[in-house]
């Protein structure tokens, strides 16, 4: 029987050689790419890029139509968005703000 004394890394072997042209980052992606550790590794990364990219958004319409809402400070930031974003789900906005010419403008 003839054992290989190749390792398991001996398909990224060229990846160390930098001679110009010789080696692009794509060449050692699809390298890792054609072994089954590779593959898991790639979906785990991005699963995990997924995960990260879209942590903290909720992304469920609901349905305010006949609510009332009072918005502190609905004049400028925080409060503003809010209260664009209550009023497109069809709640009744009421902004609470310190002078009446600031309210008026939005």
């Amino acid at each position: 029987a003839v054992v290989s004394t190749q390792s398991t890394w001996g398909q990224f072997s060229h990846i160390s050689k930098m001679e110009c042209g010789d080696c692009c980052f794509l060449d050692g992606v699809f390298d890792l790419m054609s072994c089954h550790l590779g593959r898991v590794f790639m979906v785990v990364l991005v699963l995990f890029l997924y995960k990260e990219l879209t942590m903290g958004v909720y992304r469920k319409k609901i349905d305010m139509t006949g609510k009332v809402v009072v918005i502190t400070g609905g004049n400028s930031g925080i409060g503003l968005e809010t209260a664009r974003g209550l009023a497109r789900q069809g709640a009744t906005v009421i902004m609470g703000c310190r002078s009446k010419e600031r309210g008026k403008k939005q």
